[in-house]
């Protein structure tokens, strides 16, 4: 009798982790002989998820063949091929962050100058951060100037994507600068990693020498409205709950 599991799209197979054995040599055994029937029955590979109490497991799946394959604050997940050939599933390569450009009707732009930065003389950039997992980006991009600021906003539209391979964890990051409009204007409960926060001047955060271009170009591009903004596509099968699709307006 093999360990109970199911079979996703790709024929990998995935132990239920609550119904694991918790004693390794109970573990083993069970898992050795699972590996022998899924190989008869023509599955491609196991991705074992063990949750973190179970971590005694970790060197018994080891030594039956698997590797690491990705992990979370809560739980190892391992793969094992079951053919001759190596299976490719991808773990997480990316992480993903959005910032904002927010300009008010007196055509000022809201900065922050970061307190890790403040030897920095290009100081003061956009507000974003890193979207958590499962959220959306026009969510995430909202929350993080409140965060940082304290200004409510609104999520517009998609101005920019920067592809970046920063080696961060040995990922690349996709970093989505979002057009906001402020729904208040007021700056407050700065976040402890913020060391200032102010409505410049567009003019002077566009003539500046000490601003990123990077930055500067996106706030041009916002200023064109140059961005996609959210949409549902008839007949999708995915709901905005789901998943969030930007279109050229």
């Amino acid at each position: 009798m093999t360990l109970l599991h199911r079979v996703n799209r790709h024929g990998a197979v995935i132990p239920d982790p609550s119904a694991l054995p918790n004693e390794p040599v109970d573990f083993g055994s069970k898992l050795q002989a699972s590996l022998e029937i899924w190989r008869d029955k023509g599955h491609r590979s196991v991705l074992l998820e063990l949750p973190i109490h179970l971590a005694e497991l970790i060197p018994v799946a080891v030594k039956a063949g698997f590797a690491f394959h990705h992990s979370n604050a809560q739980e190892l997940t391992l793969l094992r091929s079951l053919t001759a050939e190596p299976v490719f599933v991808p773990s997480a390569t990316h992480t993903v962050g959005a910032g904002a450009v927010v300009i008010n009707d007196q055509q000022e732009l809201l900065v922050v100058w970061e307190a890790t930065e403040r030897n920095n003389p290009n100081r003061y950039k956009l507000p974003g951060g890193y979207v958590d997992p499962g959220e959306h980006i026009g969510t995430a991009v909202e929350r993080e100037v409140l965060e940082e600021t304290g200004v409510h906003a609104r999520f517009e539209a998609m101005v920019c994507v920067r592809h970046w391979h920063v080696n961060l964890f040995g990922s690349s990051n996709l970093y989505f600068i979002c057009q906001l409009t402020p729904l208040t204007e007021e700056i407050r409960d700065l976040d402890p990693e913020i060391h200032d926060v102010k409505w410049m001047p567009v003019k002077d955060y566009l003539a500046s020498d000490e601003i990123y271009p990077f930055n500067q170009r996106v706030v041009e591009m916002a200023l064109r409205g140059d961005g996609m903004s959210t949409g549902n596509l008839e007949g999708y099968a995915r709901s905005p709950e789901e998943v969030e699709i930007f279109f050229q307006p």
